[in-house]
């Protein structure tokens, strides 16, 4: 279940990136130069999140990678929701916050099973 929140969260970043890339984002008009460059970094978020994706069951670590990656993608909705009051940014707001938590879950589920092989 974990991969396939992890391929959401990367479908997500790449909208964003068609998004940022071809003006369709609120700012993007007004700013091209750094739509572009936000767009690259979401990029890289998907190619990350899909490359987590494919490796977590060789190395449950890497979510602490996705993790990382979404938090900040949650924190930044936060913000636009609270300061700006976008309203479009309740969406990515609601299935980042789900993403998190189900990667938060999934590293103390592999935590504990890591503890208990030791032990």
């Amino acid at each position: 279940m974990t991969q396939v929140v992890l391929v959401i969260n990367a479908v997500m970043a790449t909208i964003a990136t068609i998004a940022l890339a071809f003006g369709f984002a609120p700012f993007a008009a007004e700013q091209p130069v750094m739509a572009r460059r936000a767009a690259a970094g979401e990029f890289a978020g998907a190619l990350i999140l899909a490359f987590v994706a494919t490796r977590l069951g060789r190395d449950p670590s890497l979510i602490v990678v996705a993790m990382v990656f979404v938090a900040c993608q949650l924190f930044s909705s936060a913000y636009e929701l609270i300061v700006h009051g976008t309203k479009g940014a309740l969406a990515p707001f609601v299935l980042e916050a789900i993403g998190l938590g189900f990667y938060a879950v999934y590293g103390a589920i592999v935590l504990r099973t890591r503890r208990a092989q030791r032990s």
